[in-house]
This record gives structure tokens, sequence and C-alpha cells, in this order.
């Protein structure tokens, strides 16, 4: 099985650790995982973390960037959910890739829409990996609330 996943596999939190143990086990049971890092929750570059999946099967296909600063910045978050088609895009060689499905392991827009977009176009089913509850206590709402 051949498997596009977008996914941050960088060390920063729980869900990147997870979406890299996955994408490390992916080869033992014969998938072969093909990996775009999103722009939208890249922390940092870590090329150890990057080498190291190389290193035991995954092939990076793409590490996207999110070059706009200041006000540019601004508008691209505002577009995004307008238009996301013309803010978030892949290089046209990804869709030369023979994959079975594409898999988003993160909740941001950005995982979601490019789970979506690049499945649509390959014809090929999308799954997104919903690491974060659904629901939130209250303390634990105030606190993203606080943060944004």
């Amino acid at each position: 099985m051949n498997l596009l996943v977008i996914a941050n596999p960088l060390p920063a939190t729980g869900g990147n650790y997870r979406a890299r143990k996955s994408l490390l086990e992916y080869p033992r049971y014969g998938i072969k995982p093909y990996l775009i890092v999103p722009s939208s929750i890249q922390t940092y570059r870590s090329s150890d973390a990057l080498l190291e999946l190389t290193a035991k099967g995954v092939e990076i296909l793409e590490v996207l960037e999110n070059k706009a600063k200041g006000a540019r910045r601004h508008i691209r978050n505002l577009v995004q959910f307008i238009l996301p088609q013309f803010v978030f895009k892949v290089s046209p060689k990804v869709y030369k890739y023979e994959v079975d499905a594409v898999l988003g392991f993160h909740e941001v827009w950005e995982v979601l829409w490019l789970s979506y977009a690049i499945a649509e176009k390959l014809e090929k089913p999308s799954i997104v990996v919903l690491q974060l509850p659904p629901f939130y206590k209250k303390s634990r709402l105030k606190a993203i609330k606080r943060a944004i």
C-alpha cells in the first residue's frame, strides 16, 4: 500500500510525536509512506528528524513553507478560509505518485484542506486523524482563548 501523509513529524508536540512514530512504523507493515510537511504547523526545521524518516523508508515529497510576514501573513490567514485553493498549494510532482489513500495527521485547516484537495484530484479516499478532543473542559477552552 502507498500512503500520502500530510503531517508534521518534527519534534515539538504530542501530535507531531504520534505522526512521526506512525510514519516510522508504516514500512514495517508493508505501507510505503510519502510525506508532505505542512507550513501552518511547522515549528522549526529538524534535519535530523527528516533524515531519520528518510533512512527508515519515508519518502519526503515536500516541506511547505509560509514565508508571509506581517500584514501579508494576516491577509493570508483570512484568505485561507475563503479561497484555500490559492493559499495551500503543493508542487505538481505530488500528483505523479501512485498512492492508495491520503492521510492527514492534524486538525489544522491546512492539513484538512490539503488532504481533501489532493485526494479529490487523485480520486483516492482521504482520512484525517483528529488528535485533539472535539469538546473541551471550560478551563482548557479558556486557556485556548487566551492563547489566541
